[in-house]
């Protein structure tokens, strides 16, 4: 563990070690999911207010979740060479920074998030707790399965979009919601391999360092084979149309084909390229769909 005692650091590498930390990439991916998935729901007819104050909700609530794992996980990222430079392992920040910092984003997200309505809220609870509780604190040190248990909560920005432009559930809100479930094993674990040895060197029994290369790959190319059938859902239940299958097919069928290639012949090189591949696939989709809600 780190000490709580913080090096005297200048003002501008604490702002950047706080920004770090709370993982904006991955936030903007979050964010873009909920937000689209209000302009599929609402057809550009969800008012300016509430639409902002959603997009900010899961923005700071996904923000938060990430700086709280951070701290639950800064034993473990500095014993691994991809998270060893993060800022708690660098002592950036002190645990007990992270922890405030971590818990006051949580705060204001849920306070935006119930703002929106009650269903929102839980929603959003849900998937914090999914994601910092069940998965970072209870299961990533324990089972290999800890990526599916903790994968539900990616679909929370999902369904909260839905719900924040009609105040209800539908079957395309757990549609969407799948699809980004879905999305999560194959690209943990895809960027896992490359890493097994430092999940190894973590006691972290993360599936490519509990299990043969050929058992991962074949992990991976399954979820993206269930992912892949489910993409076509929209367009089946009649609420995805041509610009949806046009922009997301050709991108599906490379998808699908690394994937398939890679557990044909696996190697850590490949399933490096395809992280890399995967990571703007959620993000085609869901601009997929807003271009049919546009034309």
């Amino acid at each position: 563990m780190n000490s709580e005692e913080s090096p005297s650091l200048d003002k501008s590498l604490i702002l950047k070690a706080l920004i770090q930390s709370a993982k904006l990439r991955l936030v903007f991916l979050l964010a873009f999911a909920g937000g689209a998935t209000m302009v599929i729901a609402g057809q550009f007819t969800v008012p300016l207010e509430t639409f902002f104050a959603a997009l900010m909700a899961i923005s700071l609530t996904s923000a938060g979740a990430n700086v709280l794992t951070g701290y639950i996980d800064r034993d473990i990222d500095a014993k691994m060479t991809r998270t060893q430079h993060r800022p708690l392992p660098k002592q950036l920040l002190t645990p007990r920074t992270a922890l405030a910092y971590g818990l006051l984003l949580t705060s204001v997200g849920l306070i935006l998030s119930w703002t929106v309505g009650l269903l929102f809220f839980l929603i959003g609870v849900g998937g914090l707790l999914d994601y910092v509780l069940v998965y970072s604190f209870f299961t990533k040190r324990r089972t290999w399965a800890s990526v599916l248990l903790g994968s539900f909560s990616g679909g929370a920005p999902v369904l909260g979009g839905w719900v924040a432009a009609t105040q209800t559930l539908s079957i395309e809100s757990i549609i969407l919601a799948a699809i980004v479930i879905l999305w999560i094993p194959g690209h943990i674990w895809s960027l896992a391999l490359s890493y097994a040895d430092d999940y190894r060197a973590a006691e972290i029994p993360m599936l490519p360092a509990v299990a043969e290369l050929p058992t991962v790959t074949r992990s991976i190319a399954l979820s993206i084979l269930l992912l892949a059938g489910l993409s076509l859902l929209p367009v089946i239940s009649g609420f995805a149309g041509i610009w949806y299958i046009v922009i997301s097919l050709p991108v599906t069928a490379v998808v699908v084909a690394g994937n398939l290639w890679l557990a044909i012949s696996p190697s850590k090189r490949l399933s490096w390229t395809m992280f890399k591949i995967s990571s703007p696939y959620l993000f085609i989709l869901f601009l997929a769909l807003i271009m049919d809600v546009l034309v």
